[in-house]
């Protein structure tokens, strides 16, 4: 993610730039599923898990609201390369801060087992919550990315207005 945020943030080309942004893209997913699977292994059969896991969903729903608004007045002040390199410098502190207090979740008397993914892509429930799920928040997404173009475009907001 930082090597791809700087990458975008230094890129001359749009091919370069988008590939880029989807090296960024595989990065923030890696974050992600990584913090997720660590709540799940800490707080699985605890009372608080639920909570945890609420607050992360509020996340992943105001996070996209709050970039937009971010960026818009990174880029306003500093230029839009400073975005990128905003975003960097913050995946390397929290890297930093990982890599010191981030230990394995996973318990040690746990017998290392290799399983195939074989079973859960033959499942018709993982499916039916991965399309679901997809659906809804590729919906979220578009509203969050189409929005700016139509009140900025189309009602004549300015950038910081919006």
């Amino acid at each position: 993610f930082v090597i791809a945020s700087l990458g975008a943030a230094w890129s001359s080309t749009a091919p370069a730039f988008v590939a880029f942004r989807l090296l960024q893209a595989v990065g923030a997913s890696a974050m992600l599923v990584a913090t997720f699977a660590t709540v799940r292994d800490v707080y699985a059969n605890r009372p608080e898990g639920v909570v945890i896991y609420g607050l992360f969903s509020s996340m992943l729903a105001f996070v996209p609201a709050l970039g937009p608004i971010a960026g818009t007045l990174i880029g306003e002040f500093l230029g839009w390369q400073a975005i990128f390199i905003t975003l960097a410098i913050l995946a390397m502190l929290a890297l930093l801060n990982a890599g010191f207090r981030w230990h394995e979740t996973r318990p040690l008397d746990q017998v290392k087992t290799r399983r195939s993914v074989l079973p859960i892509f033959a499942s018709p429930a993982f499916w039916v919550y991965t399309v679901g799920f997809s659906a809804g928040m590729g919906t979220y997404f578009v509203f969050f990315s189409t929005a700016p173009r139509v009140l900025i475009g189309q009602a004549e907001y300015s950038e910081i207005g919006f």
